[in-house]
């Protein structure tokens, strides 16, 4: 028990700095997306202090989805997506956003087998994740202490990082 607590620990440090990550994809958002190694003036332009806006600032600016769900009970997400208004949409992609933590899981799961759409939610149980990793056909999934994002890409077989 202790000793799969620690080698989770050292997983988690390891990849929160990109070692051990072989996807360039996987690496990029790492690095970009959740542990940048700059800072935006464009936070404080916008009045975000939470963290979780800035990532998904970050997220929206690294995968430029055409179009972005976002559950309507999520206030925090809703002004995150009217500051991203003017961010260029370049790919086909929808990014779901749901980081409730009453949602329905398998709503979440039927979103992301469609290999069209990216899922920015709540941190989901070992169950849960397994249940994500498996109707993700190709692509990649990131999970960390509280939020898990899933990104669909063709050719890539299913990888998954915790950090």
């Amino acid at each position: 028990m202790l000793s799969d607590i620690i080698i989770d620990k050292i997983g988690r440090m390891r990849h929160r700095r990109g070692f051990g990550v072989h996807s360039p994809l996987a690496f990029s958002l790492i690095k970009r997306v959740l542990f940048p190694e700059k800072r935006y003036a464009f936070y404080a332009d916008h009045l975000l202090d939470n963290s979780n806006q800035r990532r998904l600032i970050r997220l929206i600016e690294f995968l430029h989805p055409a179009k972005i769900t976002v559950a309507p009970d999520d206030i925090e997400s809703l002004k995150v997506v009217e500051v991203c208004g003017n961010i260029p949409k370049e790919t086909g992609l929808t990014l779901v956003i749901d980081t409730l933590p009453n949602k329905p899981f398998t709503q979440l799961q039927q979103l992301v087998s469609d290999g069209s759409t990216a899922l920015y939610c709540r941190q989901l149980s070992n169950h849960e994740l397994n249940e994500l990793t498996d109707s993700l056909k190709e692509g990649l999934v990131i999970t960390a202490k509280n939020f898990t994002i899933a990104v669909p890409r063709k050719g890539m077989p299913v990888q998954l990082y915790t950090v």
